[in-house]
């Protein structure tokens, strides 16, 4: 699944971020100087389980594509007069949903669904939450290598049937 669209997505529909919205390639141990101002969010791809082939004369598997987005905050006590972090990781998350649930990124997949949310890490200054999300779509026939090589097979037009017998070939034309 290609997460471009999740980016935008969430740099569209969550102000709160202010456009600070980046892919896997800025969470990365970068110095302090790569890394996007906070309060920010990271779209980084996760995994794929995949069903069992559910079709003998086709290809036909179920795919579910997972993905995260890792949310980074200001972590703030309640003396520093700001809300604590754990606090606003309510609002946070319901931003996010607004921004995605019920979504289908491609029109030709499934929508994405929530799975669940685990806290990463928190020091003196940041609180960093995972929120996972998934979309199921199906693998079908024309994703597979076989489609390919059929799909490069000259057109066919002629039939030739041979009989056991002693008389001629008979030929069929299909045009």
């Amino acid at each position: 699944m290609k997460l471009s669209p999740v980016i935008s997505a969430l740099r569209a529909h969550c102000p709160r971020f202010e456009n600070r919205v980046g892919s896997v390639a800025h969470y990365e141990d970068l110095p302090e100087c790569g890394k996007l101002a906070l309060p920010a969010a990271y779209v980084l791809p996760g995994e794929e389980v995949v069903g069992e082939q559910r079709a003998q004369n086709a290809y036909w598997q179920t795919l579910t594509e997972r993905f995260s987005v890792v949310v980074i905050l200001h972590h703030r006590r309640h003396g520093s007069g700001g809300r604590p972090s754990v606090d606003l990781l309510h609002d946070v998350r319901a931003d996010i949903w607004r921004a995605l649930l019920g979504w289908a990124p491609d029109p030709e997949g499934g929508t994405i669904e929530y799975a669940g949310g685990q806290p990463l890490e928190a020091n003196r200054a940041e609180y960093h939450y995972l929120f996972e999300f998934q979309v199921r779509t199906e693998i079908h026939p024309e994703d597979t290598r076989q489609a390919h090589d059929l799909a490069a097979l000259p057109e066919w037009d002629t039939l030739c049937l041979e009989r056991p017998s002693p008389e001629p070939d008979l030929f069929l034309s299909l045009e």
